[in-house]
């Protein structure tokens, strides 16, 4: 074996050792670089969803409340009126006022001040369920659109979350497929770079051994200007 060969030889194979490790660490580098994306864009998913957190736990209990209320009714019953403060006291107040009047006439046994203190009897208590009733109404409204304003809070969270959650899928999901191609494109290059190598290998030992075979060949497997296979001898000789 010539030292031409040996040379040859170990030029291809270096060659292609280097060209092979370049495309390898090209590849990684591109894998590491999506790993690094992905880890980094999960840190600031995991972020988001903490920041959320409160907001999804505060809406799940309103809306667990409002399932409870949704079938209460406010309104208040008679004895709820009785024992409303002040009802006693307004209630005994009207009736020694038209009793104070029937008594200056005469009259504090007359039907005239019956039919008075029934009159305004009557007329108080509804008054004063009117009044129970609209506070009623209104603090249970006001309970019940505080909690709707929670649940609607713990709704938004929710979805934002859920939209970031799937713009992570989405990105990572791009982030494998682009390593994954970087792989396969490098080991198809490696390939090529192995193939071609030993291609050029190949080429040289061929033209090596017709050159034994025919050692009147002036070629020189490294001069362009020599056609292979030409046996004669140089020109102008």
């Amino acid at each position: 074996m010539s030292w031409g060969l040996v040379a040859t030889a170990a030029a291809t194979v270096v060659g292609g050792a280097l060209a092979n490790d370049a495309s390898r660490k090209g590849s990684n580098a591109q894998k590491d670089a999506a790993n690094a994306s992905s880890a980094e864009q999960r840190r600031q998913f995991d972020m988001l969803y903490n920041d959320q957190q409160p907001y999804r736990e505060a809406g799940g209990a309103a809306v667990r409340e409002l399932a409870g209320l949704s079938g209460y009714d406010p309104t208040p019953s008679a004895q709820d009126v009785l024992n409303e403060p002040g009802y006693q006291f307004g209630l005994d107040q009207g009736r020694n006022a038209i009793q104070g009047t029937a008594a200056a006439r005469g009259g504090l046994y007359s039907g005239q001040a019956l039919k008075e203190l029934t009159q305004f009897g009557g007329d108080y208590a509804t008054t004063r369920f009117g009044q129970a009733n609209d506070r009623k109404q209104q603090a249970f409204g006001n309970r019940w659109n505080r909690l709707a304003s929670l649940a609607g809070l713990g709704q938004t969270s929710v979805q934002q979350s859920g939209a970031a959650g799937l713009n992570l899928g989405g990105l990572i999901g791009n982030n494998m497929m682009g390593a994954a191609n970087a792989q396969a494109a490098s080991g198809l290059q490696r390939a090529n770079i192995w193939g071609n190598a030993a291609g050029q290998l190949g080429g040289y030992m061929a033209w090596n051994g017709g050159r034994k075979q025919n050692p009147r060949s002036s070629f020189r497997y490294d001069d362009p200007y020599r056609t292979p296979g030409y046996v004669g001898g140089d020109e102008g000789e």
